[in-house]
């Protein structure tokens, strides 16, 4: 399920995509990097964040490049300099952060030669980076524990500029409660992103090297996609050629919460969604809205060890030409 801002409607023109000949040809390539057809053609590695669906779950056994490094967990200035977020701390309770998107911060989103597009789920991350900076004077690495209203209302593409704006509201030791706001500088600070309330542990990630929660949100979305679409006649999702016709779009998650555990290589992932609100699709209607809450889980033999909860996740369904500009 393609996460991030909403995406339509998105013109050729505005995105620098493809041109209908060659997104035909690139779209309907025979690809299996998921195991799942609908997300092999949008995504490419190390874009999956889910490795496989049956008995209505998907599953993920976590790959090294999911996790970030050891030191990524006390270092903040290791963290900046590796995602490249310049920081601007403007008052005692505000810090912004500005990054240039970069080809690292788009691989395999979108994969396959379509348009390379900053994903949603790194907005999370770089709100809640900045959030940390702000209470703890650039000297702490916050790792995300709850969010609510979490929306995506515009998107950024490869080489343009987007600034995160974040405030804190209170702090009681580690943990500290704010808000943030995404803007793409390149496009007059047209607003990508905002999060009513976000709140995040500067403590938590000392036990070293783990997957972030935003990465972890990210897999539970794609797997609410494919639940969503399950069923659903195959004419109605792709044309004769194997192109995308339909397009789930991320767009809000009304409330997460996530547990102190960290996820580590080599640990199993269980990703269970609830479909509240299904697209209905047919051949007169490519339009609809997906409704979704997903609980993830760490399976530890034959127990589940609770991850986190996804409450009231939305994606509109919309024709794939108004994305990609077929």
């Amino acid at each position: 399920m393609p996460d991030g801002t909403p995406r339509y409607p998105v013109s050729p023109q505005d995105t620098g995509i493809l041109q209908p000949d060659n997104y035909a040809a690139v779209v309907a390539q025979p690809l299996t990097e998921s195991g799942n057809p609908f997300l092999d053609a949008v995504y490419a590695h190390p874009a999956f964040f889910v490795e496989g669906y049956q008995h209505r779950e998907g599953f993920v056994t976590v790959r090294r490049d999911m996790v970030v490094p050891p030191q990524f967990a006390t270092d903040f200035q290791v963290v900046a300099e590796y995602f490249k977020l310049k920081l601007n701390r403007t008052s005692e309770t505000t810090t912004s952060g500005t990054v240039d998107v970069t080809q690292d911060q788009v691989e395999g989103h979108f994969g396959h030669g379509l348009p390379s597009l900053f994903q949603g789920h790194n907005s999370l991350r770089y709100s809640i980076l900045t959030l940390g900076a702000t209470a703890l004077g650039a000297n702490a690495v916050g790792r995300l524990v709850a969010a609510r209203n979490l929306q995506f209302t515009g998107m950024a593409k490869l080489g343009e500029t987007v600034r995160f704006d974040a405030e804190m509201i209170n702090r009681v030791g580690g943990l500290v409660r704010g808000k943030a706001n995404g803007f793409n500088v390149s496009k007059g600070d047209r607003p990508t992103m905002s999060v009513e309330e976000l709140v995040v542990d500067t403590e938590l990630n000392k036990d070293g090297e783990g997957m972030p929660p935003n990465r972890i949100l990210e897999g539970a979305l794609q797997t609410a996609g494919i639940a969503a679409l399950e069923g659903i006649d195959p004419s109605l999702l792709f044309d004769e050629i194997g192109a995308l016709k339909v397009l789930p779009l991320f767009k809000s998650v009304e409330e997460l919460q996530f547990t102190p555990t960290i996820i580590r290589p080599g640990d199993r992932l269980i990703y269970v969604p609830y479909i509240t609100q299904h697209p209905e699709l047919s051949e007169k209607r490519q339009t609809g809205r997906i409704k979704a809450n997903i609980d993830v889980f760490r399976q530890i033999h034959e127990l589940r060890e609770p991850v986190g909860t996804i409450v009231g996740a939305e994606a509109p369904v919309v024709p794939a030409k108004l994305v990609f500009g077929r």
